[in-house]
């Protein structure tokens, strides 16, 4: 269990970084002056992401910091302009070989142990079954963030995704996320 802990660690790490808090003025925010965005679709392992409006790939922003990098297998999601003042929202995908050793126990048990690695607070869990694979999804709340987390099993991979947004909430980005993971069938 705690190896899959630790690759839903490294999710959270990148998306907790200062990089992701609006600075300076409108015309100062990463993404300001990027125009068009460049991709409109992410593929990930065998899953396709449409990217919601107002949304672009972390790879298009300029100057991109090193540990702003996205995953091994993975892509990051962030809004175009933040507007929030103390955290931008983001979403984070990665497809990954199952841990060696690793063995699925339950959803509850999954999100119980994600929680302890992360301090977090867990609620809401899930067990789906998407296409007949085994799934989970839970909501996750630190100190300083909130979000959804999810873990598609499928074969000898995993598709993980994550939304994260302020821990007091953004209900236009958690309504892309929704959006997001309703594409992937890893929906409410």
């Amino acid at each position: 269990m705690r190896k899959n802990a630790v690759i839903l660690t490294a999710l959270v790490a990148v998306c907790a970084l200062p990089q992701c808090r609006k600075s300076g003025s409108p015309d100062d925010r990463p993404g300001a002056h990027l125009g068009q965005r460049k991709a409109d679709e992410l593929t990930i392992g065998p899953h396709r992401i449409a990217i919601p409006a107002g949304w672009r790939d972390v790879t298009e922003l300029p100057d991109l910091p090193g540990m702003l990098q996205p995953p091994a297998g993975g892509a990051v999601l962030v809004q175009d302009v933040r507007t929030n003042e103390r955290f931008g929202a983001n979403m984070v995908f990665m497809w990954a070989p199952n841990p060696p050793g690793w063995r699925f126990t339950t959803c509850d048990l999954l999100a119980a142990q994600t929680g302890r690695e992360l301090r977090a607070e867990t609620s809401d869990v899930k067990t789906l079954t998407p296409d007949g694979d085994t799934a989970c999804r839970w909501r996750m709340a630190t100190v300083k963030a909130a979000g959804i987390a999810a873990i598609r099993l499928q074969g000898d991979h995993q598709f993980l995704a994550q939304c994260q947004t302020a821990r007091e909430g953004d209900p236009e980005a958690e309504r892309a996320c929704e959006g997001v993971l309703a594409q992937l069938r890893l929906g409410d």
